[in-house]
């Protein structure tokens, strides 16, 4: 079960010369017994694999994705064991206490692995932390993609006080989900109302693929500066500025205490 979830949660990012191996070692268990190949191999392979191939090019995959193919993979494994059984003839249970050692052996450092913090793909609750930090000095928080909207709804306590400028309507007022948000106009009018603003998204360049988030961050590029930048486990929590020359002429509250990664100067 360790190794299938090894090979698996390769496949959460795009896959690397481990995770093809793995599958190609499998393809090679199908060979040797093909009697097994016209189930086991399409069960564990043919989905996983298209989605590898999608994922080169953007990672689509989530855990519930593939947790399906540890039956084709464990049919792969136990066949292989009676294959070598049979080379050997000798009975399979022989040859099973030398598999219960070698798993022993090999696959509790990749549960440990997968049991802490830092294996998480994006951590939800670091991020809602870092803006629970932010949140009384900042004006409004947004979401690129709308998706990171998830970080306030697992934690709602370290959003108190910040208004989500780009909801038109909450979850209870639309029978939706995660809400609607408001058309581009009056997301712009409700952002340059604000002097700062948390914003939560996904490390690396900014990818705005619609419409809505095209207008969040052109607006934060034109009339905002980033002041401070935390990249926490697949997070990132941006605090945004309004520019000097269009700030009014109050002076704005300085962030004490707030945790900093990088700061930068517009």
């Amino acid at each position: 079960m360790a190794l299938a979830t090894r090979l698996l949660v390769g496949a959460l990012e795009r896959p690397d010369i481990r995770w093809w191996a793995g599958y190609a070692a499998a393809v090679l268990i199908a060979a040797w017994t093909p009697e097994l190949a016209a189930v086991a191999l399409p069960l564990c392979a043919v989905p996983l694999v298209g989605l590898a191939l999608i994922s080169v090019v953007k990672p689509p995959y989530i855990t519930r994705y593939v947790l399906f193919a540890y039956i084709g993979l464990a049919l792969l494994i136990g066949v292989l064991l009676a294959t070598i059984a049979a080379r050997l003839r000798t009975h399979a249970r022989v040859l099973l206490p030398a598999a219960v050692a070698l798993a022993l052996l090999t696959l509790p450092p990749i549960e440990l692995r997968l049991r802490t913090e830092q294996s998480r793909v994006d951590d939800v609750l670091t991020a809602a932390a870092t803006v629970g930090h932010f949140r009384d000095a900042a004006d409004g928080v947004l979401y690129i993609p709308a998706a990171r909207r998830d970080t306030a709804l697992v934690s709602p306590h370290d959003f108190t006080g910040l208004r989500d400028l780009a909801l038109a309507q909450g979850p209870v007022e639309s029978g939706t989900l995660k809400g609607i948000e408001a058309g581009p106009r009056d997301m712009e009018r409700a952002m340059l109302r604000a002097r700062r603003i948390v914003l939560v998204t996904d490390p690396g360049p900014p990818q705005a693929e619609l419409a809505p988030d095209r207008t969040k961050q052109r607006v934060l590029d034109e009339h905002f500066v980033p002041r401070s930048d935390s990249v926490e486990r697949g997070r990132r929590v941006t605090v945004y500025e309004r520019r000097e020359q269009e700030r009014s002429a109050s002076r704005v509250t300085p962030l004490d205490g707030a945790p900093t990664a990088s700061v930068q100067g517009g």
